[in-house]
């Protein structure tokens, strides 16, 4: 009797596994009713063995050998196959919390669920990377902006308009093709990275009085591009970038002789030092007279803190070299620097 039941059990579970396989070998590419289809298998698979938690449990590894063949087919795929993949991980989820074995199920394919959303990152995250990659590149032309160092001039510089005119065109070839919830949250990195790559790079920038304007002018641009940006998902430039952004351009107009307060105005002291080391002092670039790639390419690589003593160290060459030139005194933001850097 029980080698019958066992028989008939296994029987039923290779049965039910076809079932489940069909929907997903059926096409190359599953579109919404297809993945429509698979759900209502699997809804009708579960059903049928809810009666049994042992039944139940080997049908749960059945859907999720389902699903590991769903991502087998299609990870090779390209950003379609992240709205067919985010469709069918959401419509699975939402399926399993309107039943009562739900719970049980879950706990069964958790791994082959989260296999789905890795097949998502896997596909994306070179994209990502490629975008916040292309945007960085078009920000490093600040350092070949020739009005900074002239009258400034009205308007907005080039790098800027082709800073907007690169993120409107990723967004609707690229970002816009993904339909996704995680995509907020994507976005939200990217511009966090372009917020600091743009003040990182933004602080080494030397500048006449118009050219300061200009500058601030171009601030005001990539935070409403940006924010533009963030608006198409639901959301806003806020937080840290946020606030680093709004200090720097008050930093902008701080004189020389002023105290500053990091935590008032929220910048960061790397960018903070580095920016105020332009107006009378020689910083990392140029003691090591680095191209400002070579400069980017070694400060992206890090901390904070080793770049602090850096710093400390292009402090101390300053006062040895305005010692021997046989001054008297140092720059108007040499106390300033010293201070921030925590120099005794």
């Amino acid at each position: 009797m029980y080698k019958s039941i066992s028989h008939f059990e296994v029987a039923y579970l290779q049965r039910s596994l076809t079932r489940l396989f069909d929907p997903i070998n059926a096409e190359n590419r599953m579109s919404k009713s297809d993945i429509d289809r698979l759900i209502a298998v699997i809804s009708l698979e579960i059903d049928a063995v809810s009666f049994d938690q042992g039944l139940l449990k080997n049908v749960s590894r059945n859907i999720g050998k389902a699903l590991g063949l769903f991502v087998a087919r299609h990870e090779a795929g390209g950003l379609e196959v992240v709205n067919s993949a985010w469709y069918l991980r959401t419509k699975f989820i939402d399926t399993l919390a309107d039943i009562d074995s739900g719970a049980t199920v879950a706990m069964v394919v958790k791994d082959a669920v989260g296999s789905v959303f890795g097949m998502i990152y896997d596909i994306v995250e070179p994209v990502l990377q490629r975008i916040a990659g292309d945007l960085e590149r078009v920000l490093m032309g600040i350092h070949a902006e020739a009005s900074y160092k002239g009258d400034g001039g009205a308007g907005i510089s080039p790098y800027v308009n082709e800073f907007t005119g690169r993120v409107r065109q990723l967004q609707k070839e690229v970002l816009g093709r993904i339909q996704c919830s995680e995509n907020r949250g994507w976005i939200k990195t990217i511009v966090a990275r372009c917020i600091h790559v743009f003040l990182m790079n933004a602080s080494v920038v030397r500048y006449t009085e118009g050219g300061k304007l200009r500058l601030a002018n171009d601030m005001t641009q990539i935070e409403f591009t940006m924010n533009q940006w963030l608006n198409v998902y639901g959301a806003k430039l806020e937080g840290e970038g946020y606030i680093a952004m709004r200090g720097f351009r008050q930093l902008l107009f701080v004189e020389d002789t002023q105290v500053v307060d990091l935590k008032k105005i929220g910048v960061p002291i790397v960018i903070a030092t580095q920016h105020l080391m332009t107006r009378g002092m020689r910083g990392v670039m140029d003691i090591k007279n680095w191209t400002p790639q070579e400069w980017w390419a070694w400060v992206d690589a890090k901390e904070d803190d080793e770049v602090i003593e850096v710093l400390k160290r292009c402090v101390v060459i300053y006062e040895d070299e305005v010692r021997k030139r046989g001054e008297k005194e140092y720059c108007a933001v040499w106390t300033t620097v010293r201070s921030l850097l925590r120099m005794q």
